[in-house]
């Protein structure tokens, strides 16, 4: 009995020993520094994301949350077909699909200046004043969408045909914006 009691407890005290350093090993490797390259997103209010453009999004800031989305759609022709979200800090994800020069996702960071050129010329033009549709039958024309969030407030217009001439200018104005980024081609973009 008690070479019985001697072996249990022999076992019972190997094992707690064991337990104790698994435990020890395990708290050690949980408390290693990871340092990210770019900041983590968390708050993504777009109601559409295309799963692709979702993943680039989800290494931005805790603290950042998109501003401006724009979107152009297919003609039937050779019309530029990509989507482009716009961060408060800067931070732009892209993903092309045809008819652009940088087809794929790709990620890129807006200057301060740049971003707030976008920002005065929604003020300028009345951006939330637009209407949210202006739009025609006609089916061969692209159309532009873009949304916008401020202040919580927040704005989709869809410009196929016969939006006001501030409307393409903003338009305009954020895709020469977005033609001076430098872009990093990030992989797995669907086409």
């Amino acid at each position: 009995m008690r070479t019985s009691i001697f072996y249990i407890s022999s076992i019972l005290l190997v094992t707690a020993f064991a337990a104790c350093k698994t435990s020890k090993q395990v708290s050690t490797e949980s408390t290693k520094k990871v340092v990210l390259t770019e900041p983590i997103k968390i708050n993504i209010d777009v109601i559409k994301l295309d799963t692709s453009m979702h993943k680039a999004a989800e290494v931005e800031s805790a603290i950042d949350s998109l501003y401006l989305t724009i979107r152009k759609t297919p003609c039937y022709g050779r019309c530029p077909i990509y989507t482009a979200d716009i961060y408060n800090s800067g931070y732009v994800v892209y993903n092309g699909k045809r008819f652009v020069e940088n087809v794929g996702l790709y990620t890129g960071r807006l200057s301060a200046d740049a971003l707030n050129s976008i920002r005065h010329l929604a003020r300028t033009v009345n951006y939330f004043g637009f209407e949210n549709e202006y739009d025609s039958p006609a089916t061969d024309f692209p159309t532009t969408y873009t949304t916008m969030h401020f202040n919580g407030q927040r704005k989709t217009i869809k410009n196929r045909v016969g939006g006001p001439d501030e409307l393409r200018e903003f338009e305009n104005h954020v895709q020469k914006v977005l033609d001076g980024v430098t872009w990093t081609k990030k992989g797995g973009a669907e086409e």
